[in-house]
């Protein structure tokens, strides 16, 4: 029996909206330049078997990028919070 409920389809939902975003943020064109660059590069072609591994692996990279950015984000947050916090005890 397929299990359709939201807890199994939701990071499906979420990978797809990642995607989405990464496609946007992109730009115009960008995937279909690097679909052609694969397609002219003998050193690509060497490192992935086909243009859908490398396009997936240019997926990964954004995706990457982008938590790693969330996640400085998420530190200087806290680290701001806890310099509120310290200032707030200290009068």
């Amino acid at each position: 029996m397929i299990d359709a409920s939201n807890s199994t389809t939701y990071p499906m939902q979420m990978q797809g909206r990642a995607d989405g975003a990464a496609v946007r943020n992109a730009g115009e064109g960008y995937f279909f330049d690097k679909m052609d660059e694969y397609k002219l590069s003998t050193e690509l072609k060497a490192e992935f078997p086909n243009v859908g591994s490398y396009i997936g692996s240019l997926f990964k990279k954004i995706g990457e990028e982008r938590q790693e950015k969330e996640n400085t984000t998420k530190v200087a947050q806290n680290a701001s919070e806890q310099n509120q916090e310290s200032y707030s005890f200290m009068q």
